[in-house]
């Protein structure tokens, strides 16, 4: 008599529960991540001080007219940002030095304001030069580019 053992087929329970667990993961890590980079601040190259949406909605070459008076083009933006950056350390060096010089101090204020009230001058006159030379009909179009802006901001603000 031979005997025959019959062979159970096992089910790889274990195999799609381990690839339904990393699937699950990996949505959840992807979801996080695309969360970050979504409210990871503003975009490189906005203008500050409240002029980026202004500066935005003025057509292609006169933003890049007046990125380039203010130092905001890509390609100026390091010698802009290495001044700045100069400033405020000789300011935090000012302010931290022992013994404490008051006088130092207010000099080193000083020149960091110069600094930025010189870029903020030179990119408001670059703004509003762009804005004189318009034709009252392209001055209409950029009125309205200036309200769709705002609002597509208000939008993006809620959402957050």
């Amino acid at each position: 008599m031979t005997q025959t053992t019959e062979i159970k087929k096992t089910r790889n329970w274990g195999k799609i529960a381990l690839i339904g667990s990393l699937a699950l993961n990996l949505l959840v890590v992807g979801l996080v991540v695309g969360a970050f980079a979504r409210f990871d601040g503003p975009p490189l190259g906005r203008a500050g001080m409240g002029l980026g949406v202004f500066i935005k909605s003025l057509p292609e070459a006169e933003q890049d007219m007046v990125r380039a008076a203010s130092g905001l083009r890509p390609e100026d933006r390091t010698e802009t940002m290495k001044a700045f950056r100069a400033s405020k350390d000789a300011l935090g060096r000012a302010l931290l030095a022992q013994p404490f010089s008051e006088e130092t101090a207010r000099a080193a204020i000083q020149a960091h304001h110069s600094i930025s009230l010189r870029h903020a001058e030179r990119l408001q006159d670059a703004l509003v030069k762009a804005v004189a030379d318009m034709t009252p009909q392209e001055h209409d179009a950029y009125v309205e580019r200036v309200r769709q802006e705002q609002e597509k901001r208000r939008k993006r603000k809620k959402s957050r």
